[in-house]
């Protein structure tokens, strides 16, 4: 994963089970918002801050991200969380990457509910040091203020939803169609 050139890269760790079109829509907001020049998207393992394992395997949900994202330049997927055991700690991830990419600065993707619980995050100080937020809100919700992490906020309203796509009987319109046919074809969320 060694890198020389310094690149704006940002992380967007989630369980994206399954990716959207609402995971697309904010991490293109990310991108115009702080000129980034690549996205990587990180499914995890297991959030330490969630109590459930996702539904789709790790490398279902990884086939899932490389179909949504094809043809997408800025976009890249990296599955080192789901090759760790244990849950996923965001800090080793970044911790990978400042050690790939030592001249680049790092940008982290996140919406307002784990914004408000970043103070949980393990080893919340060096993330705050290391990381430039980008936190996607809808708006209307209240912000726990965080003078020490650098932040630029977005905000959206897009509606999909990967609790409501993965409950409903057939196949949401917010879904790529080849992640749609995907989750058929394996039988997914049944």
């Amino acid at each position: 994963m060694s890198h020389s050139s310094p690149v704006s890269l940002c992380l967007f760790g989630g369980s994206f089970d399954p990716v959207h079109a609402g995971h697309l829509h904010i991490a293109k907001a990310a991108i115009d918002a702080c000129a980034l020049e690549k996205l990587v998207f990180i499914p995890c393992r297991q959030s330490p801050l969630k109590g459930h394992a996702a539904r789709a395997s790790g490398q279902q949900r990884v086939d899932m991200l490389t179909l949504a994202t094809q043809g997408i330049e800025w976009a890249g997927i990296d599955d080192l969380e789901l090759s760790r055991t244990g849950p996923s700690y965001s800090w080793q991830t970044v911790t990978a990457y400042k050690d790939a990419y030592p001249e680049s600065k790092l940008y982290w993707l996140l919406g307002t509910d784990q914004w408000n619980q970043l103070h949980n995050w393990a080893e919340y100080e060096m993330l705050c040091r290391d990381l430039h937020f980008i936190l996607y809100t809808r708006g209307d919700e209240a912000l726990i203020d965080r003078p020490e992490a650098e932040r630029t906020i977005i905000s959206g309203n897009h509606p999909a939803s990967s609790t409501a796509i993965r409950e409903a009987r057939s196949p949401s319109e917010w879904l790529n169609s080849d992640v749609a046919d995907y989750i058929k074809r394996h039988s997914l969320y049944r």
